[in-house]
């Protein structure tokens, strides 16, 4: 993955799939680096589109929505063995923004050091708004991500996110950010802890 490099030149997405693709289509073993976007640097999935991304490394992307990934209209990735870092997002969602439908689900995946840091910036690491829009997150990690306003994620607009397994700290503000919708904590590691069946609040020891 950290030989076999795609860089995007500063010329658009990286990669984008905007056509309807579903699971078949897949990206699998690359660094996605370079992108400079109005929407999803790294990765741009749009128009009810769902490709399989795995064993990638997304970083050093920008974008006025979704620095590393922007999932909007219908788009429902499956997203398994991915590093999401460094990348910015001039407005919402520095690591991820999801958004208009979008049902994307995260397995495994580590979100670091992306920011949303502008005067309205938000969800330095996961962006997700419209009723329509859900996430489902397992053995995620969100650390160390900076934005405005919920700098670990920003849940509004009445969306729906569940969150397994996972560990969300050390993020520069509020760990997470609700202001409308329903999120499902459990079995999680969250600084400063927050209600749901088996969670804690204990510094996790990263090495």
């Amino acid at each position: 993955i950290s030989s076999t490099i795609i860089d995007g030149n500063q010329a658009g997405s990286v990669a984008m799939f905007v056509n309807g693709e579903d699971s078949t289509a897949y990206l699998d073993g690359f660094t996605l680096t370079g992108g400079s976007s109005s929407y999803g640097g790294g990765i741009y999935c749009n128009n009810n589109s769902s490709p399989t991304l795995r064993n990638l490394t997304i970083t050093g992307n920008s974008a006025s929505f979704g620095g590393g990934i922007a999932c909007n209209y219908g788009a429902s990735p499956l997203l398994d063995n991915i590093i999401i870092s460094d990348n910015n997002a001039d407005n919402y969602g520095g690591g991820i923004l999801n958004d208009n439908g979008a049902s994307p689900s995260l397995k495994t995946v580590l979100i670091v050091n992306n920011s949303a840091p502008a005067g309205n910036g938000a969800g330095g690491g996961i962006w997700t708004w419209d009723q329509a829009s859900d996430m489902h997150l397992e053995q995620v990690t969100i650390t160390q991500n900076t934005a405005n306003q919920g700098s670990g994620i920003n849940i509004g607009n009445s969306t729906n996110i569940e969150i397994i397994n996972s560990i969300v700290w050390n993020n520069s503000g509020e760990e997470i950010t609700l202001s409308s919708g329903t999120i499902a904590v459990s079995y999680s590691n969250i600084e400063g802890g927050y209600n749901g069946t088996g969670n804690i609040d204990a510094d996790p020891l990263f090495a």
